[in-house]
């Protein structure tokens, strides 16, 4: 994951594994002070899913500046 949020590109993690076993918390400790989105997905409908991934995303600032990445020169 270190090597994730160090890159200069956006990212997508995907974390998976047995029940109970720390998932949850090693990704909250691991984006302490990283911006990040965070979805837990709930198993519910697909729809509802993408809807709050839809509004997290909305809400989120994307810019490349947030994510500490150099600013794109125009050519």
């Amino acid at each position: 994951m270190r090597k994730a949020y160090a890159s200069s590109r956006k990212e997508l993690i995907i974390i998976y594994g047995r029940r109970r076993i720390g998932k949850t918390t090693l990704v909250r400790k691991s984006v302490e002070n990283v911006n990040h989105i965070y979805l837990f997905a709930e198993e519910t409908l697909e729809e509802e899913n993408l809807k709050t991934f839809r509004s997290l995303v909305a809400k989120a600032d994307l810019s490349w500046e947030s994510f500490g990445a150099p600013k794109l020169l125009n050519s």
